[in-house]
């Protein structure tokens, strides 16, 4: 009896794709990547929202007395090449020069806390801790940063941002002292440390 298509495609020696393997490390860098560009997006679109609202607001039904007679606001909004006032172009420039001074420092901050994340895993099983153990340090860590995080901030307009980022810095680098270190224990120590 002759044999069917489908007998003979199901008998087909089709090659073998390789698809290459991805580690833990490179796919919880990307994730992270991906989730601080999305969120960065996202913040950004909250905020120009946030503007388009407030500017609305502002021209809904709103005039401004100039020199005794009544001026639509939008009239008054200074376009692009003409001279802003010398007041709010010194105010703009140093605002830049610290907006500049400070994403300088931040953003070498944040992405080395990136990269360190990439590869805590792997440092937790060399250390040869079970995935349990391994799965409480990064919850330990995850929660201290959730549940102090709004206290933090209120201390640095509390006592001021200059010393909070001091005692920062000091408690950020125990916690990256603290993973030369197999023991558990201080490993939990170091990612309350890093939670603050």
């Amino acid at each position: 009896m002759p044999r069917s298509y489908i007998e003979e495609v199901m008998d087909m020696d089709f090659p073998k794709v390789q698809t290459p393997e991805v580690s833990i490390e490179t796919g919880m860098f990307v994730g992270s990547v991906a989730t601080c560009i999305m969120l960065a997006i996202y913040s950004r679109f909250l905020e120009i929202k946030k503007c388009k609202q407030e500017f609305s607001k502002f021209v809904e039904g709103a005039t401004i007395s100039l020199e005794g007679e009544e001026t639509d606001p939008l009239s008054v909004i200074s376009k692009p090449g003409e001279n802003l006032s010398t007041e709010s172009s010194v105010g703009s420039a140093s605002y830049a020069s610290l907006r500049w001074r400070y994403l300088g420092v931040y953003l070498p901050g944040v992405f080395g806390d990136w990269i360190q994340g990439a590869y805590l895993y792997a440092l937790y099983r060399a250390y040869q801790l079970d995935m349990a153990d391994i799965g409480y340090l990064f919850m330990i860590g995850y929660s201290t940063s959730a549940v102090l995080g709004t206290y933090v901030a209120a201390m640095g307009d509390r006592y001021g941002h200059r010393l909070c980022v001091g005692i920062y810095g000091v408690l950020y680098s125990l916690s990256c002292l603290t993973m030369h270190y197999g023991n558990f224990w201080v490993l939990l120590i170091g990612r309350v440390l890093g939670g603050v």
